[in-house]
């Protein structure tokens, strides 16, 4: 019989508020998926729908076949299910194809930006690999999952990473796989996992350890190795930027003599795969930091990117933060740990403790930190990017830097101070 579905019907059918199935006959029947508007074929057996593939990977003409060969089988007196799963467990459900597709998927789509690109793939080649990839994704059992994540109990960073990978390949398998029972979508993250430790972003704090700041910050200008680890050490307490976008900075986005529609020099990050938004920003530069790239355009300036490597690729991360251990700031010594994304921290806790006294909005201080609105209905009408506001902030944040470098019990925090 001829079904109801067409390719160009298929390919126009948009995601709902839930999801949905449209049926084609022979118990066939596409699912659309909401909120993400991914198709996949079910086959309507016993009261209940067997997923037997995504939709394009498999064809309206190959899902018609597969549903006439089903219902042969059950005329015959057999169970499609098994028959589906003896198929599935062979190839499109073994976890290392799974696990590939999902790779490829998360890159194409640009659902990974920046270093989670680079990352992830490692997380899953080191850790999830070795103990998963022979298996197939409908033979795992909860237990052999809980058995997983308690092995990265004393790295609770790196176990809530792994956390997140592994779900989204369950949840890959289901919508794309015919994976029928996604049992990580009932693991609760809270109850399994091991809380933050504060680790990953050890940072010195400003206002209760105000003369271990003035000592970093003193430390760090007086800091003995390659030149582009120096500026970019010496960068960080200007910025705000996230560790990987100041490591990826490329000449092309700054701007040290302003722009025609911006005369203030700035940054402007026009990649959006490089922002955790995804929008293009764009920073205001205090003197301080046009004076550092400036310096730095100088010796480096024929590079695609500003603190580029001997081999003229950007520096990395692990190298900043290999400088803060070398300078004792690792937390077994005498002085306390500090991390390049722990500098954040430090802006952040500077600019909100000071926003009262300098009338300072506090959407203006998230936006200039890149941080995303809790309100995201308030967000999509919302948009100023504050960047007036962001250029008095961001020079009262040097200053305040500066006098705390000069003296460590007092902040001389312009003409109210």
């Amino acid at each position: 019989m001829a079904g109801k579905l067409t390719v160009s019907k298929i390919n126009s059918l948009k995601p709902t508020d839930g999801d949905y199935r449209k049926p084609d006959g022979n118990s066939l029947y596409l699912k659309v998926n909401k909120g993400s508007g991914t198709k996949s074929w079910q086959f309507r057996y016993n009261g209940s729908y067997m997923g037997i593939g995504s939709y394009p990977a498999l064809s309206l003409q190959n899902a018609r076949k597969l549903a006439v060969q089903y219902k042969e089988l059950i005329a015959n007196g057999e169970d499609p299910r098994a028959y589906r799963d003896s198929l599935k467990g062979k190839d499109e459900l073994l976890f290392s194809n799974v696990a590939k597709n999902y790779i490829q998927w998360k890159i194409e789509t640009k659902s990974w930006t920046g270093q989670t690109i680079k990352k992830n793939p490692g997380y899953y080649e080191k850790d999830i690999a070795p103990i998963f990839k022979k298996r197939h994704i409908n033979k795992i059992a909860i237990q052999e999952l809980l058995n997983f994540f308690n092995k990265f109990k004393d790295t609770p960073t790196k176990q809530d990473k792994l956390f997140d990978i592994l779900s989204g390949m369950f949840r890959y398998a289901t919508y794309h796989c015919g994976l029928e029972h996604n049992i990580m979508a009932g693991l609760k993250r809270g109850e399994i996992l091991m809380p933050e430790k504060g680790k990953r972003y050890s940072h010195i704090d400003p206002l209760r350890q105000r003369s271990w700041l003035s000592t970093l910050l003193n430390d760090m200008d007086s800091y003995r190795g390659q030149i582009q680890t120096i500026k970019a050490l010496q960068i960080l307490p200007y910025l705000g930027f996230r560790p990987s976008m100041i490591a990826e900075l490329k000449w092309s986005e700054v701007y040290l003599d302003g722009t025609e529609n911006e005369a203030r020099p700035h940054i402007l990050i026009e990649e959006s795969s490089r922002m955790k938004n995804r929008k293009e920003f764009a920073q205001p530069l205090a003197k301080e930091a046009v004076e550092i790239l400036k310096y730095m355009k100088s010796i480096n300036g024929n590079k695609e990117h500003v603190f580029s490597s001997i081999k003229s690729k950007p520096i990395s991360i692990g190298t900043i933060n290999q400088a803060f251990k070398r300078m004792g700031y690792d937390g077994t010594g005498d002085k306390p740990a500090q991390t390049t994304h722990g500098f954040r921290h430090i802006i952040s806790t500077l600019l909100h403790s000071l926003a009262t006294e300098k009338g300072w909005s506090y959407i203006a201080i998230e936006t200039l930190l890149q941080h995303e609105a809790q309100n995201k209905v308030q967000a999509t009408y919302n948009t100023y990017d504050y960047f007036k506001d962001r250029c008095e902030i961001i020079d009262g944040l040097a200053e305040c830097m500066n006098d705390i470098k000069l003296n460590s019990n007092i902040i001389k925090f312009g003409s109210n101070s």
